[in-house]
């Protein structure tokens, strides 16, 4: 590869579009993004040794570290757009699509006391990153069965693949890691992206910015968000979520796809494990509502959502005839009873609810958790 006149275009038509936009370098924009073709010029020429950043320090970034790893991140995104070996392109979204990918303000650092430090995981080496990824994507195209149709299908097969290779919930106060060098600076565990890799535990933080730092590398836009502290009502908060309460529990924002993982220990709790990925996914409608909004009505309708969707996956037997899963779907009354939580909670007559009341579950998600319901009794029936 070589970089020419031709190639730095390219690039030039990516920065002017939104893409470009995308990163949010603001006045700045011009330096920066002169930083950002040194960097590419490296990866066209052959080189993604020097898209690695060292720190000074092992438990937090300067802020022109901080600023210099983006611009690495955001040079490995471009290269891989340019070299359009994934089916999906970036140059075909919007600007918000793109911002969770892209943006200064997506890294997965927060500002404390006066440095930037990073949320569960230590992630610095995006060249290496961009190398596993495009071997990952040769290796799936070759023995995998094909590379990923598009995004949703590439997730699936990533949080499958945490899964398979045993991902579990981290002991303690992080014990599983005591051997491995901690790089946090607040007293929250925080370690290396690889030895997180290896030793495949985490709580939610951790699993969650695991998710997004992998994909990332895949091109993939993932955010991680924090709601509100454990017991309190939800409330309205900065679109910029790497700067939350810490003390929360953390969800995933599959932004590419718009839907989510409610909580990032679903990938590998014992409730949700043992199905297919896309059941753990709400819709996105469901987790606006549940960490965007604050009105009585939309706190209502999550929590019948949360009710009934465990219901199923616990296939819940209850002395009340309509919360026994089993016995509604035996009697054909399960899709009635789903389509209308709605008015069996009278979410009408809740502050902010609309003049019209729309359903808790749209019919997909419905044939989704029917389809689950009568798999799972029939495994029972005939194991």
């Amino acid at each position: 590869m070589t970089w020419n006149t031709q190639v730095e275009q390219e690039y030039d038509d990516m920065l002017a579009g939104p893409m470009g936009q995308a990163l949010d370098l603001q006045g700045e924009g011009n330096t920066y993004k002169q930083f950002l073709k040194i960097y590419l010029r490296e990866m066209e020429t052959g080189s993604t040794n020097n898209i690695n950043l060292n720190p000074l320090y092992d438990t937090f970034l300067l802020y022109v570290e901080m600023r210099i790893l983006h611009l690495m991140r955001a040079a490995c995104s471009f290269f891989l757009e340019r070299m359009d070996i994934l089916p999906w392109s970036l140059r075909q979204k919007t600007v918000d699509e793109l911002r969770p990918l892209l943006s200064l303000h997506y890294q997965g650092l927060r500002y404390y006391q006066g440095v930037w430090i990073f949320e569960g995981v230590w992630d610095v080496r995006p060249g290496d990153h961009l190398v596993e990824a495009s071997m990952y994507i040769l290796l799936q195209g070759l023995f995998g069965g094909g590379i990923s149709a598009n995004e949703e299908e590439m997730i699936i097969r990533h949080i499958q693949g945490m899964r398979d290779a045993g991902w579990a919930h981290v002991r303690g106060w992080w014990e599983d890691y005591d051997n491995r060098p901690s790089h946090s600076l607040d007293g929250l565990g925080t370690y290396d992206y690889y030895d997180i890799a290896d030793v495949k535990r985490g709580g939610c933080h951790i699993t969650s910015n695991f998710i997004v730092a992998s994909l990332r590398a895949l091109n993939i836009a993932t955010h991680v968000g924090r709601p509100w502290p454990e017991g309190a009502h939800p409330t309205v908060f900065n679109q910029y979520v790497n700067l939350h309460h810490k003390f929360t529990h953390c969800f995933v924002h599959f932004s590419a796809i718009n839907k989510w993982f409610g909580h990032g220990d679903d990938v590998y709790n014992k409730l949700l494990k043992t199905y297919p990925p896309q059941f753990a996914m709400r819709a996105d409608w469901w987790m606006q509502a549940n960490h965007f909004d604050t009105s009585e009505y939309h706190w209502m309708r999550t929590t019948a959502y949360d009710d009934y969707f465990l219901w199923c996956l616990l296939l819940g037997q209850s002395d009340e005839f309509l919360y026994d899963v089993r016995r509604l779907y035996q009697a054909n009354w399960l899709r009635y009873q789903l389509e209308n939580i709605h008015e069996q909670v009278n979410l009408a007559d809740r502050d902010g609810a609309p003049a019209v009341i729309p359903p808790v579950f749209d019919n997909q998600t419905i044939d989704l958790l029917i389809n689950w319901v009568a798999k799972i009794i029939a495994e029972e029936q005939h194991p």
